[in-house]
């Protein structure tokens, strides 16, 4: 039996069990309180969710995962499909007609129950009215309240599928752009992609003629009629010009007209920021009028042609609208401003292109004719970039240089400069670019046969529109015959002035020659009148006179023969000589000079006196065998003097040799030349007019020879020179060359004559010319008339025929006149005087031939040659 509980130990108990129940109430409220805030907190999540699958932009299906029943639907999804949400719930999704060409079996669903995620990325659907639409499908499994559902997600991709196929588009409309075809190909290509792309039945581009009008440059879908009334777009005024407004601006008729003028207005409806004009539904146009421009409504041939939706877009080039792109359809509503945006953006890639192309047509254009320029010059053109590396070179360059235009690239350019001129011509380039200046250089280029001439190298630079050297531009022109003139101008100025010196010094040495002798002839003369004078001393004086008289009488006589070489009044007179003998006689002639000197001389003759006979002019052999010999005694103080000849196979080498003072290499070159043997120091010490050895040289090449010398100074000189054997011929050519038509005592008279020039002054000089020669002259002027003359004149005796005449010309006329009179003697006369020339007009038939300016001497000589059976 239990004792029973004290009242102290049921206080106890009771306290404990009172702290117990506080604890549990403490407990009980906070896990109440938790409850409550999960069950608010679950609700506030299922309103957020709820809210978002509502307003979701995106088609949502919650599926169950093990019936693949259907538990929910967005209204996205309802709207999109056009089913009403009592057709998707309780029942299966193979169930519904638009997923039945994908989950169209129950093995379908089991992919999407054991898939933890599956996607389309372009799902077909077919929408409640038929229409196809294409989705992005993607598909989530997962738990909600330990029930595993799957959700699908379906995002209409139409927008998205719109812009690709723009975006496709455009890049194909690119790639036909930066085709190299025909431009007419291109856009042909062009607009059938756009036709393909947007299911328009007709489109067009216009493109600016030279006419200034907007003709259709390419079309598809539109048919003839249609085009034949709107092909143009130009208004014409009565005369047929087109007439303009205060702008300059073509007056553009129908709305077209409006777009390519640029006078769209955005404030009113139908017009683009961009220019264009749109409309999808054309017949509310017919109600429009416009008061500022009644030429829009007169044209509305796509309207009246049942073309609802119609668009105009713009074709520019930067501001200026060189065309426009059009889009017509017989159907309603195919236009939008994001469709018609996009349209602007083809029709400015196509601006650009065309643009593009217009230039590298002008371009090709430009640079065929600057090709053609540039390789019908005479001069070498070239083109080099900013940094001097070269782009272009014309053909002459290769022609020139034999350098390929491979070669010639880089610094190849550099290859055909004079050594001594490269650098200088690399330092010229070099400061031209750093400085951008005018490259100008005159340097010597090589030839492809070695050969050297002289060129001016000038280049400019071609600045770009910042100013910046863009290209340079160059030529080189030949200038090797101006430099050859200038040195030719330079020597003969020098010549010129150098001839005046000497000759200046000549008159000096004449005036002392001549002076000199007359005052001894002179002051002894005086000298002898004394009576006081002895028998010795009158001898002196006697012997001092007479060698004055011969120095003198030789000074006259080397002018006297200086001047009539100079003239050409000098002949030759062909005669048998003997040399052996000749020379015996010069040997007897300077014996006792050569012995008061106390020299001895010789002399060498190798031929027998029968092999020693020859013929040539005796007295200019002997005059400069003489003047040879003179001057070695002359030069010669000691020692002795050697002279002779050797014989050759067609010539005789004769030679004069002493022990003189000799001559400087430097002065062997000019002792032969007039004048200038006064100047040389050497020779002030001695006497002598200083023009023998120049007589010399003109008397053995009057003789076909040749003259030179071989000196030592110090040592003595050889004079060589050469006579041929056989000089008669060449003597007699020599003879009508050198002889004056006075000295001809004879000549031919009482000629009918017939002068052929179309020049009158050349007719009268001649004419005048050989005034005494004729009875009769006839003129004319062409080859026609002369022949004409010469069939009414067969009596004519002599024809000046001119070369180069109108209507016929000499050689011409003479085969004519040669048909019918082979007698009549013609001579050829022309101004032009080529290599050939006399060839041509001896086969033309032509007895000889004249160059112009005519030598009056020389043609009275040769009439006189051809009628020397007539002298009288």
């Amino acid at each position: 039996m239990t004792r029973d509980k004290t009242k102290k130990e049921l206080i106890d108990q009771l306290q404990k069990l009172q702290q117990e129940q506080d604890t549990l109430k403490v407990f009980y409220y906070n896990d109440n309180k938790r409850h409550n805030q999960a069950d608010v907190a679950l609700i506030s999540s299922e309103t957020q969710y709820r809210r978002l699958f509502e307003t979701a932009k995106d088609g949502i299906l919650i599926l169950d995962a093990e019936t693949g029943m259907i538990m929910d639907v967005n209204p996205f999804l309802i709207e999109l499909l056009g089913y009403s949400k009592p057709d998707f719930m309780a029942k299966a999704i193979w169930e519904i007609g638009f997923f039945k060409d994908v989950v169209a079996n129950y093995e379908k669903f089991i992919e999407l129950q054991n898939s933890e995620y599956v996607r389309y990325e372009d799902l077909p659907l077919e929408t409640a009215f038929g229409e196809k639409i294409n989705v992005e499908f993607v598909s989530n499994v997962y738990l909600v309240n330990n029930r595993k559902v799957i959700q699908c997600n379906i995002r209409d991709i139409k927008e998205r599928k719109r812009a690709e196929k723009k975006q496709k588009l455009f890049a194909i409309i690119l790639q036909i752009l930066n085709r190299q075809n025909e431009w007419q190909n291109i856009i042909g290509d062009i607009l059938r992609e756009i036709k393909s792309f947007s299911g328009i039945e007709a489109v067009a581009i216009r493109l600016r003629d030279k006419e200034e009008d907007y003709p259709y440059f390419c079309q598809n879908g539109f048919d003839e009629e249609f085009i034949e009334k709107e092909n143009f777009l130009c208004a014409h005024n009565n005369t047929g010009f087109i007439p303009c407004d205060q702008f300059g601006i073509p007056l553009l008729e129908c709305t077209c007209g409006v777009v390519l003028s640029g006078k769209t207005d955005i404030s009113k409806p139908y017009y683009t920021e961009g220019g264009s004009f749109w409309t999808s539904q054309s017949a509310e146009l017919l109600t429009l009028i416009s008061d500022e421009d009644l030429r829009i409504n007169p044209r509305n041939n796509c309207i009246h042609s049942g073309y609802n939706s119609i668009a105009l877009i713009p074709i520019r080039s930067g501001k200026k609208v060189n065309g426009l792109l059009q889009l017509n359809d017989k159907l309603p509503d195919r236009f939008n401003p994001a469709l018609i945006g996009f349209y602007e953006e083809i029709a400015s890639a196509i601006g650009i292109a065309y643009k593009r192309i217009r230039t590298e047509e002008a371009l090709r254009e430009s640079e065929y004719e600057f090709r053609l320029l540039a390789e019908s010059m005479p001069q070498i053109v070239w083109i080099n970039d900013p940094d001097g590396m070269n782009l272009y070179y014309n053909q002459q360059w290769v022609d020139y240089t034999g350098l390929t235009l491979d070669e010639s690239n880089g610094r190849g350019w550099i290859k055909p400069f004079h050594p001594d001129d490269q650098q200088r011509a690399l330092d010229a380039w070099q400061n031209a670019i750093k400085n951008g200046a005018t490259y100008s250089l005159e340097c010597r280029l090589c030839r492809a046969d070695g050969i050297y001439r002289w060129w001016l190298i000038r280049g400019v630079p071609i600045l770009d529109e910042q100013g910046s050297i863009h290209k340079w531009f160059g030529t080189c022109t030949d200038i090797d015959d101006i430099k050859l003139n200038e040195e030719i101008l330079i020597i003969a100025k020098e010549n010129a002035e150098e001839s005046d010196r000497l000759k200046s010094a000549f008159l000096a040495n004449m005036s002392h020659e001549i002076r000199t002798p007359l005052n001894g002839i002179l002051g002894f003369s005086e000298l002898l009148k004394e009576s006081e004078l002895s028998g010795n001393e009158q001898k002196k004086y006697l012997d001092i006179i007479e060698k004055s008289g011969e120095r003198m009488l030789n000074t006259i006589n080397d002018l006297i023969d200086i001047s009539r070489i100079e003239s050409g009044l000098i002949g030759v007179y062909i005669s048998e000589i003997n040399i052996n003998k000749q020379n015996e006689h010069l040997f007897s002639f300077f014996k006792p000079a050569v012995a008061k000197k106390g020299l001895t001389m010789s002399f060498e003759n190798t031929l027998t006196y029968k092999d020693s006979v020859i013929k040539t002019d005796k007295e200019k052999v002997y005059a400069i065998l003489s003047n040879l010999i003179k001057n070695a005694i002359r030069f010669t103080d000691k020692g002795t003097i050697v002279y002779g000849y050797k014989k050759f196979e067609s010539y005789f080498e004769f030679f004069v040799k002493d022990t003189g003072i000799g001559i400087n290499k430097e002065k062997q070159k000019i002792i032969f030349n007039r004048f200038r043997q006064v100047e040389e120091g050497f020779s002030r010490g001695y006497e002598g007019s200083g023009l023998g050895l120049s007589i010399s040289k003109a008397y053995v090449e009057m003789l076909g020879g040749k003259i030179w010398v071989k000196s030592i100074p110090g040592k003595g000189s050889i004079f060589y020179f050469t006579i041929p054997f056989d000089t008669i011929q060449q003597e007699k050519e020599l003879i009508h060359h050198v002889r004056s038509i006075d000295q001809i005592e004879n000549h031919v008279v009482n000629l009918k004559m017939l002068i052929v020039d179309d020049d009158e002054a050349s007719q009268i000089l001649i004419s005048m010319g050989l005034h005494s020669f004729y009875k009769e002259v006839l003129m004319a002027r062409t080859g026609i008339e002369a022949i004409e003359i010469c069939r009414k004149n067969p009596d004519i005796d002599l024809i000046l025929m001119d070369i180069r005449m109108p209507e016929m010309d000499g050689y011409e006329a003479t085969r004519q006149i040669r048909q019918f009179n082979t007698e009549v003697i013609i001579i050829a006369q022309t101004a032009f005087a080529l290599s050939g020339d006399r060839e041509k007009a001896m086969e033309a038939g032509c007895d000889d031939y004249i160059s112009k300016p005519i030598d009056n001497k020389l043609l009275r000589l040769m009439v006189n040659k051809h009628f020397s059976n007539q002298i009288v």
